[in-house]
């Protein structure tokens, strides 16, 4: 009101604007007076015109106002943007992909930053302070404040560097060091056919390398020093052996109780980098 009035210099032609009573203008502008402890305003018959001290504390009110209507332009700003910091956690093999995604987020999104953790431990995302958490494999039920979206189901492959005497048939598997994700690969492995049959190789136990880590996974295959088992999407220089069999696909999951913007263009961003058109919600 006080700004209407410095605006307006008549209570009149504020109380019409305002649709009050012109005895409650000015009996506000009194209060604020008394409140500041000296007179804001010059009264007269016909108009009303800001004392010194009003003017000086007009200054600090409009800087004040503005200060408000950008906070305000900010908060919504936030609401339709992404901005802010993004935490998310996914399994270590997910690290590369998801490293991808976040660079073309930064670039597109300059006010939105991240923090990701990968880890192959089951993480309270709630205690833990994450925004979104990526589960690969089966999805256990989810409290009921998460929502769960499944981004794509990933397969496994066997691959090796081009110039890599590669096996024709699965049978031959056996006779090669075979490069896997420690946690994730048990001692044999099921491999499909498209037609639909199945084979399960027992892995060589003497030449088999298990790590944690795909790069290193990639980096000893590209070396020739073995095959590998890498998700299809993730396979670098290297090439496919035995192009018509692949593991069972394991659903990749986002797991999130925000709607923000900033969790919505990673879950997408996400999915489209596994090979998926849309998340679908689940819960």
């Amino acid at each position: 009101m006080f700004l209407k009035c410095s605006e307006l210099s008549s209570f009149s032609a504020v109380a019409r604007e305002m649709r009050l009573a012109q005895s409650q203008v000015s009996r506000a502008v009194r209060a604020l007076e008394d409140d500041v402890g000296v007179p804001l305003f010059v009264r007269t018959t016909r108009s009303v015109t800001l004392t010194s001290e009003g003017k000086r504390y007009l200054v600090g009110v409009r800087a004040a106002f503005d200060a408000l209507e950008a906070a305000k332009s900010e908060a919504k700003q936030s609401r339709d943007a992404p901005s802010g910091v993004l935490r998310v956690t996914a399994p270590p093999e997910l690290a590369e992909v998801i490293g991808d995604v976040i660079g073309g987020l930064a670039r597109r999104y300059p006010e939105l930053a991240f923090d990701a953790v990968f880890t192959g431990r089951v993480v309270d995302l709630v205690r833990e302070g994450f925004e979104v958490g990526i589960r690969a494999g089966a999805l256990t039920l989810a409290p009921p404040e998460f929502r769960a979206y499944k981004l794509a189901a990933s397969r496994s492959v066997v691959c090796a560097a081009p110039d890599y005497p590669a096996p024709r048939t699965p049978d031959e598997l056996a006779a090669h060091p075979i490069a896997v994700v420690s946690r994730k690969t048990p001692s044999d492995l099921m491999l499909h056919h498209e037609s639909g049959r199945k084979v399960r190789v027992a892995l060589d136990k003497q030449g088999r390398l298990r790590v944690d880590d795909l790069r290193a996974i990639r980096s000893a295959a590209l070396a020739g020093a073995c095959l590998a088992i890498l998700p299809e999407t993730q396979l670098g220089g290297l090439v496919r052996v035995l192009p018509h069999w692949a593991t069972a696909p394991t659903p990749i999951h986002a797991l999130t109780t925000s709607t923000l913007p900033r969790v919505r263009v990673f879950i997408d961003a996400l999915a489209d980098r596994l090979g998926a058109k849309k998340p679908k919600r689940l819960a």
